[in-house]
């Protein structure tokens, strides 16, 4: 298992490779270097394919260069988001911990209780990097296939799924982090809490993946550590879990 993973992370994984296929295709965005922060080295050592998307690009080069042997990896340098084909300014972090860099200054540079950090994350530089969608970045390399999404993206994770047309592209597992549901549209309503913001995204992500036939799967209360660290997400999870409904596979082959 991957270093650095939050502990309700690698527990809900552990939990998703027990119904997993033993071989498949898998997207990941927020690869980081493919070791850490990063589901790539269980995978690619169990034989999937993998398109392993990272946006820092610092960290994409050593991602290259931890797969340049694997053939059966694919590694790229985008911000996936809600834009297309724009330049999107990205915050790099000063920790050593680069899987903290981010599309939004606020988490890159965060030092709160809010944010489960121990450390003084103090931004170091910010670069251009080119934003594609997740329906663009498939229809561009032909994936027309793939058994599972996974993705991690300190905060963009939202947009990225609210902002994907899931019946063109069936992943048939997601799992996503959901940590920072706040940061949607990267507003921050001063007159609205966390908490508050957090209910209102989750339901209109809820009602998004329910119109593709998604249903949530695998839970983890996590409720001790929310306390301590994520106080305004008790009752809500901080990584969900996906799957598209048997009938949604078929659903393309029946005839009209």
């Amino acid at each position: 298992m991957s270093k650095l993973l939050d502990i309700d992370e690698i527990y809900l994984f552990q939990k998703l490779i027990e119904i997993l296929p033993k071989k498949g295709i898998f997207i990941e965005i927020g690869a980081n270097d493919g070791n850490n922060n990063s589901h790539c080295s269980f995978l690619k050592k169990n034989n999937w394919e993998g398109y392993c998307i990272e946006a820092n690009p610092e960290i994409a080069e050593v991602l290259y260069n931890n797969n340049k042997n694997y053939k059966n990896i694919h590694c790229f340098n985008y911000a996936i988001t809600d834009q297309d084909n724009k330049d999107i300014l990205f915050y790099i972090e000063s920790s050593s911990m680069s899987g903290v860099s981010s599309l939004y200054k606020s988490r890159a540079n965060s030092t709160d209780a809010d944010n489960s950090s121990s450390l003084n994350r103090i931004i170091k530089k910010n670069v251009k990097v080119v934003g594609k969608k997740l329906n663009t970045f498939v229809k561009e390399l032909n994936i027309t296939e793939c058994d599972l999404l996974l993705t991690d993206c300190e905060g963009e994770d939202i947009n990225i799924l609210l902002s994907t047309d899931f019946s063109i592209f069936k992943p048939k597992y997601i799992m996503s982090e959901t940590t920072f549901l706040f940061y949607y549209k990267n507003i921050i309503q001063k007159d609205k809490n966390r908490r508050q913001i957090t209910q209102e995204v989750y339901d209109l992500l809820l009602t998004h993946m329910e119109k593709f036939n998604y249903k949530l799967i695998l839970s983890n209360d996590m409720i001790d550590y929310k306390k301590k660290y994520f106080p305004y997400l008790l009752g809500f999870p901080m990584n969900c879990v996906w799957e598209l409904q048997l009938g949604d596979h078929t659903e393309d082959n029946k005839e009209p």
